[in-house]
């Protein structure tokens, strides 16, 4: 049978071991407070704006680099879109983009026999363009790109579609 001391020795420890309930109030409003944070930005990430941004700053980088390309170089160079893959590429670097993205050409020139490859953009040897672009779009959000004629510069603006609710 154990003594008194040693009783209330051990009703001291268990209490020692147990959480108050101001501690497990701080825990669940600290969750909480993380899950209102974390799934609005979760949620963000799988909307058809947040995709299309994200594709389009590489379809952007591509066009900048297709361009360098063409001033280090001295020489014509040439963004091609495989719709069939949705596949953008200039010589020696092809992007492939999401599947769920329709991608458009704004200004088409030739192609070539057989290939299923179009020629969006062409960026001369002095830096300027042929003023061509593309769109890419997704549900009812739409982004096109075009190019300057004179800089070859490209740029990106939010087209309205006619059913867009934003």
């Amino acid at each position: 049978m154990p003594k008194d001391g040693q009783a209330s020795s051990i009703r001291k420890r268990a209490a020692k071991q147990a959480f108050t309930l101001v501690e497990l109030l701080v825990v669940v409003v600290i969750i909480a407070i993380i899950a209102g944070i974390g799934i609005p930005t979760i949620e963000s990430m799988t909307s058809p704006k947040y995709t299309l941004r994200k594709e389009g700053r590489r379809v952007m980088q591509l066009m900048a680099e297709a361009r360098l390309v063409a001033l280090a170089r001295k020489q014509r160079t040439e963004l091609r879109v495989n719709p069939e893959t949705n596949e953008i590429s200039i010589p020696g670097k092809t992007v492939a983009l999401d599947d769920t993205i329709g991608i458009e050409i704004l200004a088409e020139e030739e192609t070539e026999e057989g290939s299923t490859n179009v020629l969006a953009v062409v960026f001369a040897h002095f830096g300027g363009s042929d003023g061509g672009g593309l769109a890419l779009s997704k549900e009812n959000v739409r982004y096109e790109f075009t190019t300057d004629v004179l800089t070859g510069r490209a740029t990106a603006e939010r087209a309205q579609k006619e059913d867009d609710n934003d």
